[in-house]
């Protein structure tokens, strides 16, 4: 046994466990696997990163994690010896030393979560399918749209999907039930407005907020502002979003997670095509996702797709059909529309391509929101091994410069001269997860986030 440690979580049970431990180790730091908290402080003390543990021989580790099995293999397979990790069993919260213990599989709680949206989004069903191989147990209530209709659900992992017919009726069947917690999404805000009106704990879930996406009246103004500020705890998307979100509505202590779009990594491609331009020589792109019509709007891609097909780039592009997508197809011989495929045929697709186009029609009206956003497809482009095009938003450009993994794409400048030093950019196949950056990597923060919402006193 050393006289140092590292705490290893800094979640509520890392803060626990600091005060359980300082008597029997000098607390050196922490460790966690969020690369975000890195070199942050908490607790007063230096976050570190996993690596960084390795080469602290003079410290023991300290697992204080509700999911302290996973954490521990990695600690194993990083070369810590056994002698050197210990744990905080979290339901007894007692400390455990590895060598000779027979680990079991219990999480702290059992927990089941009512998940509620106007139309079931991709978003949520990829956080239930990671919650539930966690043992958390969900159901979804819609109000407009059963699951089974939705472009890319077709995973169903909820025990229960319930129709939204009678608003009372609803509230009464929310208070009847035994769900820990009401996680209620946005775009519009009415719904969690009328849940809280239940007796349950509500998070709010604001995947877009309206406000700085376009003018909202009144009535849209009040329910955001309600929604966000009496809500029990809120997640955002990024951590722009959260800014404005305390600006605007003064939050408080309350519980915040910020949780992206991120993809499942049962979703990756089972397979990888042979590029299209190991065929013909030339550069061929890729965007897939909603197109609109209309200069204003934010998915307008005809002037973008143009300019660089004039390039003599390949412009292939996926999305729902209809007229005016099919007509981009014609503007010239070098833009493609391939069709709307489902999801995992689609991730396959991808892999033909060299580049994935994460541009937008940036405007002085949409750029406040868009500088708030981080479309998913930047992930489905990564898990198809493709470096990325991005647009001229911070979030974006900060993320592809930090990953090695693309570049901002200047349509004033040499479109074919940048695209051409990006295609040449190597993503490697595994690196989504290797980097972490997958949702079955976010389990324990989101249940964690949980736990924080479920203990907080109101």
């Amino acid at each position: 046994m050393n006289d140092k440690a590292i705490i290893w979580g800094t979640a509520s049970n890392g803060e626990k466990a600091f005060y359980k431990v300082s008597d029997l180790w000098e607390i050196a730091g922490f460790c966690d696997n969020d690369r975000n908290k890195w070199d942050q402080k908490f607790m007063e003390l230096t976050i570190y990163q996993p690596d960084d543990v390795v080469k602290m021989t003079d410290c023991d580790v300290v697992v204080a994690s509700l999911w302290f099995e996973e954490i521990i293999d990695q600690l194993l397979e990083m070369g810590i010896a056994e002698e050197r990790i210990y744990y905080i069993n979290p339901t007894a919260f007692v400390i455990q030393s590895l060598k000779g213990v027979e680990l079991s599989r219990k999480r702290k709680r059992d927990m089941r979560i009512l998940f509620v949206q106007r139309v079931p989004g991709i978003r949520i069903d990829k956080m239930a399918c990671v919650l539930k191989d966690h043992g958390v147990r969900s159901d979804l209530a819609y109000l407009m749209e059963a699951p089974d209709y939705c472009i890319g659900m077709k995973r169903i992992p909820y025990e229960r999907v319930i129709p939204i017919n009678d608003l009372t009726g609803f509230i009464r069947y929310v208070d009847g039930e035994d769900y820990d917690l009401v996680w209620s999404a946005n775009s519009p805000d009415y719904l969690t407005t009328l849940l809280l009106s239940s007796n349950k704990r509500i998070i709010h879930d604001t995947a877009d907020m309206m406000s700085i996406w376009y003018d909202i009246n009144i009535d849209q103004m009040v329910h955001e502002f309600v929604a966000n500020r009496l809500c029990q705890a809120n997640v955002y998307v990024t951590e722009e979003v959260r800014h404005i979100a305390e600006q605007k509505f003064d939050l408080g202590r309350r519980e915040v997670l910020i949780l992206n779009n991120y993809v499942l990594k049962k979703d990756k491609p089972k397979k990888f095509l042979q590029k299209k331009s190991s065929i013909d020589g030339e550069i061929h792109c890729v965007y897939e996702g909603g197109i609109w019509e209309g200069e204003k709007t934010l998915r307008y891609y005809e002037d973008i797709f143009t300019a660089i097909a004039r390039q003599n780039i390949h412009v292939h592009f996926y999305s729902e059909e209809n007229e005016y997508v099919r007509s981009l197809g014609e503007l010239h011989p070098y833009m493609h529309y391939e069709g709307c495929l489902p999801y995992e045929e689609l991730m396959t697709e991808l892999t033909q391509y060299d580049v994935g186009l994460v541009v937008l029609n940036i405007t002085p009206r949409n750029n406040t929101f868009l500088q708030t956003t981080f479309p998913n497809k930047i992930f489905e482009y990564l898990f198809a091994a493709l470096p990325v095009a991005v647009a001229n938003i911070d979030s974006l450009k900060k993320f592809a410069n930090e990953y090695e993994v693309g570049q901002y794409l200047d349509l004033d400048g040499d479109i074919r001269g940048q695209i051409g030093q990006i295609s040449k950019i190597k993503v490697d196949k595994d690196f989504l997860e290797n980097n972490k950056l997958t949702m079955d990597d976010q389990a324990e923060k989101i249940i964690e986030f949980f736990e924080r919402v479920i203990d907080h006193t109101l």
